[in-house]
């Protein structure tokens, strides 16, 4: 009798042990934390934790946990979060470090990563983010304004035997050391680069010369894929491959824009294919064509169609001019090249989609939230509406609302539960909007415990 009653005990320890936990770290004290080291070091895998926006003058180190540490980008999808939310290293070395075998599950995402120097020869590098033996994901960063003492390499990021993913991220105004200003990435590394804005790095020489203001890439046995990116206005003090530098075979770059960096816009032997290149390179799909940029001088490389839809030379090259082989944009035209693509569909006049727009699906409120919280929606035109909850995999669990309703704005509770009453586990919700005309909009929200 007793091993029947104590098995379904274990059993109920052991999950409430595994279910994910957010952790909130909140300088004003109101979270769990006021640290993000603090919210790091008691986390377990799988877990989140979420920064309020501040300023916070740490250098984190995620010590061997796939955890995600996010802004509130995460839950909001409002992108103003991330310059809100800084961490700042002063000047103190790396701003965050993954050195303990952490993997693609081991996330940041968010946050403005600034001030760190990279200062301890021949141990170190990245003053923005050190990534060693391990391959964690850095997305929807801003990295800028960190450097490397002299001998050390990678301002923005270092990655050694990694095969991390640098995804969406502003890489800017940071410096390297002999190596890589915006990205250095060495020694039997796999590295993908996508979707970045590369912009204002510099690597300086000190005693020498000195490779890739944007991006470096060195080791024979290092495989680096720099996809959809933008890398402009870079610079090596002294050196070659003012863009990009490659002392590898397996440095290949598609569909991105180099442009306008300094001395030169690459050096080394690279497989290029469907970008634009300043001054030309060999390959299938390249051109040499101004971008046309909407402000390169203040950091806005979106590229701009002044007489959209009209097939005129306002219309920047590179639209449209992608890999025809790769996914389609989200517009279902043929993808850009660079970090930006040119949606066709929001800036449309056609009716329909005047039309469209104007249903908007509101940010629920709190959020995150504990037991309940409100979604609330406008409708510009009468006709049959829902309001649908899903997981993080993708399946619906809710039907809030399944009718029809007239023109005006409306607001719904949704109470944590499943179709069935059942209360639904923390973590992270998706709600959509969806109109009798084919509108849909979709948002991100965070049930806490």
């Amino acid at each position: 009798m007793k091993k029947i009653i104590l098995l379904p005990a274990l059993l109920f320890l052991f999950q409430i042990h595994v279910f994910p936990t957010i952790i909130i770290v909140n300088q004003s004290g109101t979270g769990n934390y006021t640290s993000i080291q603090e919210g790091i070091n008691n986390a377990n895998n799988g877990d989140t934790v979420l920064v309020y926006p501040g300023t916070y003058y740490e250098n984190i180190n995620f010590i061997g946990k796939n955890i995600t540490v996010a802004s509130l980008l995460l839950t909001t999808q409002d992108t103003t979060y991330i310059s809100q939310t800084i961490i700042n290293g002063n000047q103190n070395g790396s701003v965050v470090k993954f050195v303990s075998e952490e993997s693609l599950n081991s996330v940041i995402t968010g946050f403005t990563i600034t001030n760190g120097c990279a200062n301890n020869y021949p141990n170190d590098g990245g003053g923005g983010v050190k990534c060693v033996n391990s391959s964690p994901t850095i997305e929807n960063n801003i990295i800028k304004e960190n450097n490397c003492e002299l001998y050390v390499h990678g301002g923005g990021i270092y990655c050694e035997k990694s095969s991390s993913h640098i995804i969406n991220n502003v890489i800017c105004y940071n410096e390297g050391a002999y190596y890589g200003g915006g990205i250095f990435v060495s020694d039997t590394s796999a590295v993908l680069i996508n979707g970045n804005v590369i912009y204002n790095n510099v690597t300086a020489s000190g005693y020498g010369v000195a490779f890739g203001g944007g991006i470096c890439c060195g080791g024979n046995e290092s495989n680096t894929l720099i996809e959809n990116n933008t890398i402009c206005n870079n610079t090596v003090d002294f050196g070659e491959g003012g863009g990009i530098y490659s002392n590898t075979l397996n440095t290949c770059v598609v569909n991105t824009i180099i442009w306008n960096n300094s001395p030169d816009e690459i050096d080394g032997e690279i497989s290029i294919t469907y970008s634009d290149i300043q001054g030309g390179w060999t390959g299938i799909g390249n051109i040499d064509a101004d971008p046309l940029f909407a402000d390169p001088a203040n950091g806005d490389y979106h590229l701009t169609w002044a007489n959209y839809p009209i097939p005129d030379e306002t219309k920047s090259p590179c639209i449209d001019a992608g890999d025809p082989a790769l996914p389609l944009d989200p517009d279902s035209t043929i993808s850009d090249m660079g970090a930006f693509y040119f949606n066709q569909i929001i800036t449309s006049v056609e009716p329909l989609i005047e039309t469209n727009a104007n249903h908007k699906l509101f940010q629920n409120y709190p959020n995150p939230f504990i037991s309940k919280t409100t979604i609330s929606f406008y409708i510009q035109k009468a006709g049959n509406v829902n309001i649908i909850i899903f997981n993080n995999n993708g399946k619906e669990i809710r039907t809030l609302v399944n009718k029809n309703q007239l023109s005006g704005k409306y607001s719904v509770v949704w109470d944590g539960k499943d179709n069935s009453g059942k209360v639904v586990e923390p973590g992270v919700y998706f709600y959509q909007l969806k109109t009798g005309n084919n509108f849909y909009e979709t948002k991100k929200m965070l049930l806490l415990k």
